[in-house]
């Protein structure tokens, strides 16, 4: 059983696998990617960010804890400033995670798994602030919030039903001019008949019909035959008017 036994032997040795480990990372420092198998990728993280911790440290304990971890390199050296002052600056505000590991697929031959080992470098994207729970005063002062938007609302309908109420007076004012001309219109079409039929109506009274007018012309007749026998002869004799004069 493999208990308290951490990292990958890699199938190697343990002097051979921590030479490896450092060839690996003076090449990661260097090149700042390097393509390996996956495994390897993922122990030569845990070894490389260690050593960006303690470039991260800036004082001279922690070059010479880089040095030693890199061993007897004649590179060694070289490799520590460059974590020093270039590498490690970079993640000042960053609390681990400096590198990544992107597989790319399986290599010609044995298809053993491989992946590309780089050092992070985008900056670390800002955290949003969690909300803290309603107290009891948010509590109290949201229901005063919406009581005031209620308040907006009911102010906002009360003014668009006097729009809409004005709107309808002033359509109501344009159409009673129209409604007085047109009843001007029928009086006066009204009057115009009245007159018309008072006119007629002398005409028809002097004018009779049928056997009424026959009667009336006949009576007409009878007394202008009257009037002529009444009246006295001229061409007659002049006595007899001197006698009906003494018998008066």
């Amino acid at each position: 059983m493999q208990h308290n036994k951490k990292g990958r032997k890699l199938g190697r040795r343990p002097d051979h696998r921590k030479a490896m480990m450092r060839n690996l990372a003076l090449s990661l420092i260097a090149e700042e990617r390097i393509e390996t198998t996956v495994p390897r990728a993922k122990e030569l993280r845990r070894f490389a960010e260690r050593l960006v911790t303690y470039a991260k440290r800036g004082d001279l304990h922690g070059r010479r804890l880089i040095i030693q971890r890199l061993g007897g390199f004649p590179t060694a050296p070289a490799a520590a400033e460059k974590l020093l002052e270039d590498i490690a600056p970079r993640y000042s505000e960053r609390a681990g995670g400096y590198t990544r590991v992107l597989k790319t697929g399986s290599r010609r031959g044995d298809a053993a798994p491989l992946a590309l080992i780089e050092w992070v470098e985008e900056e670390l994207p800002e955290r949003k602030k969690k909300k803290k729970p309603a107290t009891k005063s948010t509590a109290t002062a949201q229901p005063a919030e919406a009581e005031v938007d209620s308040d907006e609302v009911a102010n906002d309908e009360a003014a668009e039903t006097a729009e809409q109420e004005t709107a309808v007076a002033e359509q109501a004012e344009d159409a009673s001019p129209d409604a007085g001309e047109a009843s001007g219109d029928a009086t006066s079409d009204e009057s115009a008949e009245v007159v018309a039929d008072e006119s007629e109506s002398p005409t028809a009274e002097a004018e009779p019909e049928g056997d009424d007018a026959e009667a009336a012309s006949e009576v007409t007749e009878e007394n202008s035959s009257d009037s002529d026998s009444s009246e006295p002869d001229p061409s007659g004799d002049p006595d007899a008017g001197d006698e009906d004069a003494d018998k008066s």
